[in-house]
């Protein structure tokens, strides 16, 4: 019992050089980051500048929230809302073939499952800006790319999702139905 202790107490400066080493080290990358900025003052206008954001701030222009015959606030947060429905449900609908493809308890080899979860893996890959540019260059900028884009981008997140629930699922009343003859 007593080396036990002996060895914690032994073990305690040992860690907390390592602790002090370690903030040494990042005190030393962050000076050596900080010397490479070169300094050269405060502009002269930096304090028109900080006084026109903090009038910003605290008293915004409203003006731009409706605008009965161009583009406003709310017309933007209702294109925003439809892109990210209709690209969740068009995600969802397309996803449900691959979430199968990749549970593993639905396919009698491995291999299946696999190739499926390599599938959505590599779908899952491109960062939803990426295949927005893509569909851009397809069908012309507007709503309609970007909710293709992020469509295509969470068929990998929701199909990874749908699999992984799929695998859960109890085997009982599937084997009950099969043994009915059904």
């Amino acid at each position: 019992m007593t080396t036990k202790t002996e060895a914690q107490r032994l073990r305690k400066p040992r860690r907390s050089r390592y602790r002090w080493l370690i903030y040494a080290a990042l005190a030393a990358v962050y000076i050596w980051a900080f010397t490479g900025i070169p300094f050269t003052g405060i502009k002269e206008t930096a304090w028109q500048i900080t006084k026109s954001i903090t009038t910003g701030i605290f008293s915004p222009d409203w003006d731009f929230v409706y605008l009965p015959d161009g583009e406003d606030l709310l017309r933007g947060l209702l294109d925003t809302l439809a892109i990210s429905v209709l690209g969740t449900f068009i995600s969802t609908v397309i996803c449900i073939p691959f979430a199968f493809w990749a549970a593993a308890n639905m396919s009698q080899y491995k291999t299946v499952s696999g190739t499926g979860k390599i599938i959505l893996s590599f779908i899952r890959t491109f960062p939803e800006i990426v295949m927005a540019i893509l569909f851009i260059k397809a069908v012309g900028p507007g709503s309609f790319a970007g909710a293709l884009a992020l469509g295509l981008h969470s068929v990998g997140m929701l199909g990874k999702l749908f699999a992984d629930e799929i695998e859960s699922i109890d085997g009982g009343p599937v084997e009950a139905l099969i043994a009915t003859g059904a």
